[in-house]
């Protein structure tokens, strides 16, 4: 008898539709996890940051990736720095020669990356003055000549009767998963080095 009564005050039915409602929302946030996580994993191979079919995916994936953005933060940062040295005391015709004089290295695989660690500091970094995409392009050009790749610099302006005059700065390499990340789409080449 005394269990019919717990059983049916409000207290214990409170409790138990708490506990009920909690198992409920954890299931449906566990759900919510791995849908977001399938979607960032679908999206990044889309971008062409994912590796398809790799070792690691989800959430090994994505602390591969953290553990090298905070590894090469450092080396954006001194890139961004000599970019701003070089910024000031060479001309930009001949920036871009400049700039890739450097030894080439390894992680070509991973030059992605360094695009996306660049981007995120962007704001952050030298030179300062310069247009978001010029800064990332000159960054770029430094990185990925480090990389071992061969990039170059682009300078357009958007087409005629499209839009008010406007300027745009891009790198290509030569690779079609890193050239379409800077792209010229609806932009006319002026200038390249």
């Amino acid at each position: 008898m005394v269990r019919t009564r717990e059983w049916r005050s409000p207290e214990f039915r409170s409790a138990t539709s708490v506990s009920t409602a909690a198992r409920t929302d954890l299931g449906e946030l566990q759900d919510l996890v791995r849908q977001l996580t399938a979607r960032q994993v679908h999206a990044q191979e889309a971008r062409g940051l994912g590796e398809p079919g790799g070792r690691m995916g989800g959430m090994g994936e994505w602390m591969r990736k953290a553990g090298f953005a905070i590894l090469a933060g450092p080396r954006v940062v001194a890139s961004a720095l000599r970019v701003a040295r070089l910024a000031r005391r060479v001309p930009l015709r001949e920036l871009p020669a400049r700039l890739r004089a450097v030894g080439g290295g390894r992680a070509v695989e991973r030059a992605g990356w360094w695009d996306g660690v660049a981007v995120r500091l962007l704001p952050l970094l030298p030179p300062y003055g310069y247009g978001r995409c010029l800064k990332r392009s000159l960054l770029l050009l430094d990185l990925w000549s480090r990389c071992g790749l061969e990039p170059r610099l682009h300078l357009g302006v958007r087409r005629p009767g499209e839009s008010p005059l406007e300027g745009h700065a891009w790198v290509t390499t030569g690779v079609a998963r890193l050239d379409r990340r800077t792209g010229p789409e609806g932009w006319q080449e002026m200038w390249s080095g």
